[in-house]
Order: structure tokens, then sequence, then C-alpha cells
């Protein structure tokens, strides 16, 4: 729809009603001039009638010829003198003379209304058209007395074409004057439309601003009163508004801070369940892009059954609702959720807030304890029966000499392992505790030292089963660790892979220095994820029996055994690989494995250079 400036809207009125002013006043003017120049007209020829009245009174008004001619000849005479028809009329209404026409054509005027008026005595006036000339006429007659009586009666009359010019012109200085009066009225309105809606404009402008955002224009407080009182209001309405965007803006960055800031992942939905705020946490935990899933249906970013209905409860209750969710892997993770429900002041659901907390690892810590106090249990109930059983079967006296020696030797190596277990429980322990602490104090040596005094720890037990221990450890490698324990890290490692080795093969030792990246697990001593370092890699090869992949991930955990059979057999108490482990991590570092089966298994320290 086309709409106009104010300014146009205010000056065409004022034109408008300029234009009908003028008019109007035109049309007065003209009536008003128009009756006026009438009557001066009329006044004039009553003026000229009176003046012939006296001249035709000295003359003879009878009906003879003579006296006929004397009459016309006198009227055609004062016509031409005074520019005025003359027609002098006798009381019969024949006409005795005329200046314009010839008296004998003419008609009978005793029938004419200023004839007839001036008969009775009263100055006759008439206006109407001519039937001798065929013009409209001004008409004044008047009586010709002599000796007290009407003898006869003098007419003088003017065509209204003459009046006409005359009431043109005046009528053109009119309508010229109105033209420049106008003009000027017109501009004068032009300013006046400019001065009105000026301050509208520039409020205008202002509002625009506001709508833009910037509130920092100001309105001049100009004008008329009411101008100045709604530019006052408006300034006003921009501060109070100024105010209470930068109060929610604040209020929404510190919410926006603290959902950020936040582990734990939260969502906020509205009654239809479309997500209206993801922080960052939820967006990483769902793997979804935040920005793009609000404005979302929650089904639709989020794949989740359990969460939609722990939403929809959470949109029907009044109270807060808990549950857990399970997120499909890899890997498998778990949720434990609170909902509650968002209501306005009437009490209806404007939505739901569900607060997620990830609780995977402590799953799986509490999966760890479970197994770890099922395998201590088992680990020591197995020697401590035996034991038990032999004791209980020597103090019943019933066993030859022999059997009961056998059965002392085998007490004893229960016993043995009984106590290897408690001396390893007891070695994690201090390693847990002193790492926690920070207490466990590191000295720059040579790795080569550490080594080869590992290797001889372990010569004697490779000698018995003809295994050959190679290292390839460079002299000049230094690094500030705690030798005890690298020492031992390292006899574990190379114990267990005598251990796991067929008889007549080769376990190998190595050293090197490589390039590597933390992973994103184990952001250490200052490391950032991603970045380079350099890293000490202390390698133990073996040509064993391998380990299963499936396996790999869990062999680090206590207690925990790939064939528990030959595991046993062997000797181990489940833990070494635990100690490596944390001994690693003592020392700021981590442990690897790679293994096939039937071909052995390579365990790694990776220690960091610096």
């Amino acid at each position: 729809m086309f709409r106009r400036r104010l300014a146009w809207q205010i000056y065409g009125s004022f034109l408008a009603l300029l234009a009908l002013s003028l008019l109007a006043t035109e049309w007065h003017a003209s009536s008003s001039l128009r009756e006026s120049h009438d009557q001066w007209v009329f006044d004039d020829l009553q003026a000229r009638a009176d003046l012939l009245v006296s001249e035709f009174a000295a003359l003879s008004l009878d009906a003879d010829n003579t006296s006929r001619a004397a009459v016309d000849a006198r009227c055609k005479l004062l016509g031409l003198a005074r520019l005025t028809r003359v027609t002098v009329i006798a009381l019969d209404g024949a006409v005795l003379g005329d200046s314009d026409s010839d008296p004998q054509t003419m008609e009978n005027h005793r029938d004419r209304s200023e004839i007839v008026e001036a008969m009775s005595g009263q100055p006759g006036r008439a206006q109407r058209p001519s039937p001798t000339l065929g013009k409209m006429m001004y008409y004044v007659a008047a009586p010709v007395r002599r000796d007290g009586r009407i003898a006869a009666v003098v007419r003088v009359s003017r065509a209204q074409a003459a009046v006409e010019g005359e009431v043109l012109v005046l009528r053109g200085r009119i309508i010229a004057g109105g033209l420049v009066v106008a003009l000027v009225a017109a501009a004068a309105a032009w300013w006046i439309s400019l001065r009105i809606s000026r301050p509208l404009v520039l409020m205008r402008k202002a509002a625009e601003c506001f709508a833009r955002g910037d509130l920092g224009c100001k309105l001049p407080a100009s004008g008329a009163e009411e101008l100045s009182a709604l530019s006052a209001a408006m300034n006003d309405m921009a501060r109070q508004l100024d105010e209470r965007i930068r109060a929610i803006t604040h209020q929404r960055n510190e919410i926006e801070a603290v959902l950020a800031s936040m582990m734990e992942a939260v969502i906020a939905v509205d009654s239809q369940e479309r997500i209206l705020r993801m922080n960052r946490a939820a967006g990483a935990l769902f793997g979804v892009d935040t920005r793009a899933a609000e404005g979302r249906i929650l089904q639709e970013a989020i794949r989740s059954p359990e969460l939609q209905k722990l939403v929809t409860r959470a949109l029907e209750s009044q109270t807060l609702v808990e549950g857990d969710v399970a997120i499909e892997g890899p890997p498998l993770r778990f949720l434990q959720a609170h909902g509650s429900r968002l209501s306005d002041v009437e009490g209806l659901a404007l939505g739901a807030v569900i607060v997620l907390n990830d609780v995977t690892r402590l799953r799986r810590l509490e999966t760890v304890r479970r197994d770890f106090v099922a395998n201590v249990s088992h680990e020591l109930r197995t020697p401590i029966t035996s034991i038990k059983g032999f004791l209980e079967t020597l103090r019943g006296g019933a066993v030859e000499p022999e059997t009961a020696k056998r059965f002392l030797d085998i007490a004893v190596k229960h016993a043995e392992r009984l106590n290897a277990i408690i001396e390893d429980l007891l070695a994690l322990s201090r390693l847990e505790q002193d790492n926690a602490k920070q207490e466990i104090a590191l000295d720059r040596a040579k790795l080569r030292e550490a080594v080869d005094s590992a290797v001889l720890v372990c010569q004697g037990q490779a000698a018995a089963k003809g295994i050959v221990v190679e290292v390839d450890c460079p002299p000049d490698v230094e690094l500030c660790i705690n030798r005890p324990l690298i020492e031992q890290a390292l006899v574990n490692l190379i114990d267990n892979a005598i251990k796991f080795s067929e008889p007549a093969k080769t376990v190998r030792v190595e050293v090197s220095v490589a390039q590597a990246f933390v992973p994103a697990d184990e952001k250490q001593h200052g490391r950032q994820e991603g970045l380079p370092h350099q890293e000490v890699v202390l390698a133990v090869r073996d040509q064993g029996w391998g380990i299963p992949e499936d396996h790999l991930a869990r062999v680090f955990e206590r207690f925990y055994r790939v064939d528990k059979a030959r595991s046993r057999k062997a000797g181990g108490t489940g833990l070494g690989l635990a100690i490596v482990k944390h001994i690693a991590q003592a020392h700021g570092g981590r442990v690897s494995v790679e293994s096939t089966v039937g071909k052995g298994s390579v365990f790694r320290i990776h220690l960091p250079a610096s």
C-alpha cells in the first residue's frame, strides 16, 4: 500500500484548504462585485435618466410626425454624447424616439416592466434581453411630467456586455492577487509542514536506531510542548531499555559462563520437546552441534529412547525426576539424569531442564572394584584353604613323616605365595599414596644402569629355562627417575616375559627416544593433548604365547589374568603389570602393549624425556 510522507499529507491538506478558501473568496468577491457593479450601473442610469427628464420635458411629446422626428433626433444626439441608449415612450406605449434604432420599427413598449413602473409615477428598473438589439440590457425608466401630469417616459439603457468587460477585468485582478497570495501561502504551508514533520522524522530515525540496538541515540527536546514531551519520553525509554538490556545481557553471559563451565550436560526443552538450550558438555556428550540442535525436536537431535522418556516424565511431573540413561557406543556410556519441570505463574508447563552426569567411569571403577574384591578373595582363599587343610591333616597325627614333610613344603609354598600377594598389594598401595602426595623422589640417572640391574636380577630365572635376555640401550640416555621403582617395573616385565615364554627363546630389552603425542586420556605434567613431545620408551619383547586382542585393554588391571590356570602355574600374583602401570604414572608416563597370539608380546613403558 502506497503511503505518503507526513509533510506531504500536511502540505496537501494545507493546499486543499487554501484552494477551497480562495475559490470561496473568489466566488464571494465575484458575486459581491457583480451585485455592486449592477447597483452602480442602475444608479448611473438613474442619474442619467433624471438629467434627460428635464431636457425632454421642454420638447413637444405629441404623436405627430414632427414631434416624433424632433424627439428621435434628440435621442440619437444624447445617446451618442452619453454613450448610452436613450428611448422615449409615449403614454400609449409607442416609441417616440430611440438612439440606436428606428422608432417606426420598434414594438409597443407599454407592457415593459420598467415602463409600467415609470407610468405609475415611480422610476422603473429592469435587466433583461432586448428584443430589438438581441442583447442583455440594463434598463432604467423615469416619468416625464408636464403640468403635474406624466406626459411620457424616458428610458436609458446600457448593454450588459460592456459592463461584463469591466467586471472581468476586476475579476482578473482579484484572481491574480489570489494566485500571488496562494503562492506565498503555499510556500509558507510547505515550511510549516516541514517544521511540523521534522521532529516526527527525527523520532522515526531514533526508533530505527533503537530497533537496531543503538540505544545511544538522543532526541532534541525542542518544538511544541507535546513533541518535546514525547522526545523526552522516548529518550527515557531508550535509557531504561539500555539498562535492562545490559542487565539481561549480563545475566545471560553469567548463565552462559555457568553452563559452559559445567562438567554436567544440561539440556532445556519447551513443552513441545523442542531444544531451547544445550551447553557444550551436552553437545560433546551426544556428538551434536549445540547451535544446530537448538529449535529441533529432541528425538531428531538425540536418538535416545530412555532420555525421551525421562523428558516426558519431567514435563508431566510436579517434582524432580531421576533416572539412568545408557548411550550405545562404542564406547557404551552410562548417564545419571535429573529432570525438573519449568512452569509459569499459573502452573502451566513451559518446558523442562535435564541435567546429565556421565557416570561411565564410576560404573567402570565400580566394576573394577567388584572384580578386584572377587579376585583378591579368590587369590587369598586358595593358599589359605590349602594351608588350613594341610595343617588340619598334620594336626590329626595320621601322616607319615615323608608325607608330612611334603605337606609342609606345600604349605610353605602357599604361604610364600600369600606373602608375595600381600607384598605386591602393599607396594601398589604405597605407589598410589606417594603418587597422590607427589612424594616420589626423582634423581637424574643413566637408564642403562637400571636396565642392567634389572636384567641381572632375572638372569638366574632366565638361565634355568635357557632363555637369553638381550639388551639394546644407548649408554648415554639420562632421565629424572626413581631408579628402584624403574628397576622394579623392568624386573616385573622381564620376569613375566621369562615366565610366559617357551624354553630356549629370547627376551629383548630395548630403550629408544621417540617423538610422540599425548593421548586424549593421559594429559600429564602440563602437556596438552595433541602436542608432540620427546619420550623415552622402555620395551620388553618376548616370544611367548601372546595375548588375545580382546584382553589387551585389561591386562594392566589388578589380578586380571588372561589364562588363570597357566598364570597361577607360572607363579604370578596377578599384580605385576598393575605395579608397572602405577610406576609409569608416578613418573608422568604411561604403559602400552602389543601382542600377537603365538608370536609374542611387547610391553612398553613411555617416560617423558624432560
